[in-house]
């Protein structure tokens, strides 16, 4: 009840109970003494009845305001948020227990403490400014954040509200407000923070891209590195349709794998995209779906550029199937196509053709031009095939020289055949070579399934086969496959392996063919000829084996042992007392190429005790035509060594005028083709005679080899040729027989 009222009630009833009360007495008793007496019993009894009237008044409200400082105490007991009353010098006069545990401090404690007991100075200093401000303006402050220590020693952060508290006169006496601990929420905005700052370094730094886009496919967000892969700015690409960035023939699939990403289901795939300047380049892209409530509301993307290392895998694949020289289907490419091929035949019953085809002397060229024009060569042999073949044939590179063809489907041999035409067609025209036209011929073999073989294996074996008779039978020729052509490549394996054999079981033996001086008629030097004493087909000479020995490279294994055989018969007629020659050993190309060459002359001289003025060397002519520069600082030093050299075969390779100038030889060897027929075809003679007075003009002795018959012998020594050789003159002979004739005939050559 309000106080004023009462106040006024109680004024009222006083009035009216003394008025009252005064006329009743003054009516009844007429004694002004006994009045007088009774008006004062009235008063004392009015004062009794209205102090007790209070007293219950008092009472009860004394009653209600207890149970109702209970309750407000119970009601800021339990609430979580802390409630305070600081005075003016801000010390605390009322909190709860909410605040007491915030704080980290019994409500003893924060009764006798202020804030710079639990803060640091800086912060209380912001607190003293923060509650001065609201005293000054008498604006509450909603929300004011500060970091305190609890009683333990811990980090809190605090956010409080401040109001002023005013007397009835309106004086400010303290101030009020909420506390609440916001130690896990600046936690939580710390990690948060954190997180964020994570996020942005990595999409920032991270070379893969990251993006997103909103549930209809427009960008939201993109990571710089895709904007370096895609060569747009930012700007450029939110709000776009990102599906505009992919190569048109694919927004089919993309839009179904965007489809399955808005189901929920994530994505992993490549597609193909348009850089800014039109560039197609390839990414390896990972979507899933952002949800929000249980609701797919966009899509996040990680992306790779993964052009590159596609194009590396195509290039690794494109190695792993083709020739690295002729970029030709290699072995492996071309026995898949053709098992493919075999396999279809049989379900389809019809015929499939294949070729083999080798290039007839292609290592001579190898040899005297090196390997950079060969494989010049190969690529040019490469490219004229390929246009041979139509439809779904193929031509491929099996190693070396040898090339094969596939014909998936034919009716007959004559198509066959027919391709065989085509090829001999497409090598009827030279080739040209650094300046020079070289005319390459090829040997074909041919085998028809299932005619010739029903699995690849024997069906290629049988081409090889046909190929290897056909070379046999000369240049620039084929042969389809027939039972008996494998009797040959048979017989020519079998050589291989007894070549190889052959040393070890020292089967080879060496003739020496005397050189006579023309004008004495004396022997002035020999030439050795290796044979090979097979012990099934007897004594082979040297056409027989050494063409396969090259081949296969024995050629260096056999040449190193005549020259030691040779230099140690050399020593051992010195030795025996016979007059001293000069004994010739052909060198082969593939060992006078050999790094070591000269260190093994040096190494085998010094081994014999043979002195090397004893030794020739006969080189091909065709020597020359491979690293001139090479060969003529090898030559210098074989010279140095005082070895005689001289050209062989002269007059039937490649060589130039200029490098009988440049290289340091003592003689030229006419090949025996020319003498032949000297003294019937004028021909010859004219290049027999010109042979002979170039060399005197170079201050070269000239050799003729092959002669066979008187009249050839008296032209030779007309045209005033130093030294000839043949079976007119002496047939190659064994050790023992040479022993006999330098007793006889020697003219020492020195």
């Amino acid at each position: 009840m309000n106080p004023f009222r009462i106040m006024l009630l109680y004024i009222l009833a006083s009035i009216g109970w003394f008025v009252i009360s005064d006329r009743i007495l003054n009516f009844f008793v007429e004694n002004l003494e006994k009045v007088l007496f009774l008006q004062i019993f009235n008063g004392l009894f009015f004062v009794l009845v209205t102090s007790w009237m209070l007293h219950l008044l008092i009472s009860r409200n004394m009653a209600q305001l207890q149970e109702s400082e209970e309750k407000y105490q119970a009601v800021l007991d339990n609430i979580r948020d802390g409630y305070y009353e600081v005075d003016l010098a801000g010390k605390f006069t009322e909190l709860n227990q909410s605040l007491c545990e915030i704080f980290g401090y019994s409500r003893e404690d924060l009764l006798n403490m202020n804030n710079r007991d639990y803060t640091d100075e800086k912060t209380s200093a912001e607190i003293y400014e923060t509650f001065n401000r609201v005293f000054r303006t008498g604006e509450p402050v909603t929300s004011y954040e500060f970091k305190m220590n609890s009683k333990e020693g811990k980090e809190r952060f605090i956010d409080i509200s401040i109001s002023l508290i005013c007397n009835a006169k309106g004086e400010p006496t303290g101030f009020r407000g909420i506390c609440r601990d916001i130690t896990e929420r600046k936690e939580a905005e710390r990690r948060l923070e954190e997180s964020e700052q994570r996020y942005r370094s990595i999409v920032e730094y991270n070379t893969d891209m990251i993006f997103s886009v909103s549930i209809d496919g427009k960008v939201l967000t993109m990571s710089p590195a895709v904007e370096k892969f895609l060569g747009y700015q930012m700007e450029e690409l939110i709000g776009q349709d990102v599906i505009s960035y992919v190569c048109p023939e694919e927004w089919p699939s993309l839009r179904v794998r965007m489809d399955n990403v808005r189901k929920g289901q994530p994505q992993e795939y490549e597609v193909t995209v348009l850089h800014k300047n039109g560039k197609r380049l390839i990414a390896q892209i990972t979507s899933f779906p952002i949800t929000a409530d249980n609701k797919v509301t966009g899509i996040y993307g990680i992306a790779k550029d993964v052009t590159e290392r596609n194009r590396a895998i195509e290039l690794i694949n494109h190695m792993a199937y083709h020739d690295a020289l002729t970029d030709l289907p290699n072995r492996r490419y071309f026995q898949e196509r053709l098992l493919t091929a075999l396999h279809d035949a049989k379900i389809r019953q019809h015929k499939v053709g294949l070729i083999f085809l080798d290039l007839d002397h292609f290592k001579n060229i190898n040899d005297m031009l090196g390997h950079a024009v060969g494989d010049l060569l190969l690529q040019t042999v490469a490219d004229r095939l390929r246009q041979c073949i139509q439809n779904d044939e193929v031509v491929g590179r099996m190693g070396g020289d040898e090339f094969t063809v596939l014909m998936p489907s034919i009716s007959d041999s004559e198509e066959l055949v027919a391709m065989v035409d085509r090829i001999f067609d497409a090598f009827r025209y030279p080739i040209n070579m650094e300046g020079s036209e070289f005319l390459i011929t090829t040997s074909i073999g041919a085998a028809i399934y299932p005619d010739d073989g029903e699995d690849m294996e024997t069906l290629m074996k049988n081409a090889d086969s046909a190929m290897y008779t056909a070379k046999e039978q000369g240049k620039s020729t084929y042969q389809l496959y027939m039972p008996n052509t494998d009797t040959g490549v048979f017989q020519r394996l079998t050589l291989e392996s007894e070549l190889q054999r052959a040393l070890e079981r020292e089967e080879f033996v060496v003739y020496y063919q005397p050189q006579i001086d023309v004008s004495h008629n004396s022997t002035v030097g020999l030439e050795a000829l290796v044979r090979w004493k097979h012990p099934k087909r007897g004594l082979l000479t040297p056409a027989e084996f050494i063409p396969l020995a090259e081949e296969t490279g024995m050629i260096i294994q056999i040449g190193e042992w005549v020259l030691r055989k040779v230099c140690r018969q050399s020593r051992i007629w010195q030795d025996a007392g016979l007059p001293p020659l000069r004994v010739a050993v052909n060198i082969s190309t593939r060992q006078f190429q050999q790094r070591n060459f000269v260190d093994l002359i040096e190494q085998v001289l010094q081994e014999t005790g043979l002195e090397a003025k004893y030794l020739e060397l006969e080189l091909i002519e065709n020597i020359s035509m491979k690293n001139t520069g090479s060969v003529t600082e090898t030559l210098k030093k074989l010279k140095s060594i005082g070895l005689h050299i001289s050209i062989d075969d002269f007059g039937t390779g490649y060589s130039s005028l200029s490098y009988l100038k440049q290289f340091p030889v003592d003689s030229l060897k006419i090949d025996q083709s020319f003498i032949r027929e000297i003294t019937n075809d004028p021909d010859d003679a004219a290049i027999v005679q010109a042979i002979i007075a170039l060399a005197h003009n170079l201050k070269l002795k000239v050799i003729a080899e092959g002669v066979e018959t008187v009249e050839q012998l008296r032209f030779l020594e007309a045209n005033q040729c130093d030294v000839a050789q043949g079976h007119l003159l002496g047939k190659p002979m064994s050790a023992s027989e040479i022993q006999a004739l330098h007793r006889k005939t020697v003219r020492p050559s020195f």
